[in-house]
């Protein structure tokens, strides 16, 4: 008997499963943001202004396990923006002065093992979060300022060919279910065959 054809369940095809843990680009951007080597301990040795001497070994290496706990960008990002904050200089120079002055002036701060976040320099900072760069956090800030969320979204790479050929595999389906089928008579009782 002909009918028309419907779409297969999920559970029932025999295609692979696809595993996208396995993917070369997936494996990439794990290592891509993940630790590549113990954190280094501050040698600036400020004590005035900054409390990067009062860090003690476990608050450098729980924080630093912390932030690479999750090897994605989005989530390093939303870290960054918890215990880094962004503040507009009071200009100094003259408006005739030729040099620019600096957009923004970053504070960092570490949070040890009592809870209490100690404001630390930049230079330790990104010791601690190597191999994090002062760039990687100029650009959080700037996605997150000239950004419609609130919360840091990865848009590095992505799925391409969902945009470029969407419509083109919907036609190919609605075409599909167009089509009559007859169901096989030597299919076994828990597999079911059509053929057009």
């Amino acid at each position: 008997m002909e009918q028309n054809i419907t779409p297969v369940k999920s559970g029932n095809v025999r295609k692979r499963k696809s595993q996208p843990q396995q993917w070369k680009r997936n494996i990439e951007k794990r290592q891509r943001y993940s630790a590549k080597g113990l954190p280094v301990h501050p040698t600036c040795g400020h004590r005035v202004g900054y409390q990067c001497m009062l860090l003690t070994t476990r608050d450098i290496k729980d924080y630093h396990e912390a932030f690479y706990s999750t090897p994605e960008k989005s989530k390093q990002g939303t870290f960054i923006l918890k215990y880094c904050r962004a503040e507009i200089p009071n200009p100094k120079r003259k408006k005739k002065d030729p040099v620019k002055s600096k957009s923004a002036t970053f504070q960092y701060s570490i949070v040890n093992q009592a809870g209490n976040n100690l404001r630390v320099c930049r230079s330790t900072f990104l010791n601690i979060l190597a191999p994090l760069t002062k760039h990687g956090i100029i650009g959080v800030f700037k996605r997150f300022k000239n950004g419609k969320s609130h919360v840091p979204v990865e848009t590095r790479g992505g799925n391409h060919k969902e945009a470029k050929f969407g419509l083109k595999r919907d036609a190919v389906k609605n075409f599909i279910c167009t089509l009559k089928a007859s169901e096989s008579h030597y299919s076994l009782s828990t597999i079911r065959t059509e053929h057009t």
